[in-house]
């Protein structure tokens, strides 16, 4: 199954604006918000299960690889 991803929040176009982006959020402090259902298809498509354990997991990973 191929998720067709419309919402342009999500799109980069190169690998600067891709570092850029991840940075942003990785340094931004952290807000409890809701997800709209966009974006939970998006999360359970990429990381599978949502149950909010991932996201830690996700950022060391993320940390790790860029830093």
């Amino acid at each position: 199954m191929l998720l067709k991803i419309t919402n342009k929040k999500y799109f980069v176009n190169t690998k600067k604006q891709f570092n850029q982006k991840i940075n942003l959020h990785l340094n931004s402090k952290y807000k409890n918000r809701n997800l709209s259902n966009t974006d939970k298809k998006t999360l359970k498509y990429y990381l599978g299960i949502i149950d909010g354990k991932s996201g830690k997991k996700v950022q060391n990973f993320l940390n790790k690889t860029f830093n």
